[in-house]
């Protein structure tokens, strides 16, 4: 006996960049340029 199994499609996937939650939910640093991107983000 042979089993075949049927074929599978892929999965949808999103691609989420992790430093802008991290712009969005941190305190702002003390790094000028950090800092610029976090005000940037969350205005």
């Amino acid at each position: 006996m042979q089993i075949t199994s049927k074929p599978t499609t892929p999965k949808p996937s999103v691609y989420l960049e992790t430093s802008f939650i991290s712009y969005l939910t941190g305190p702002f640093s003390s790094n000028m340029m950090v800092a610029t991107h976090q005000h940037l983000t969350r205005k």
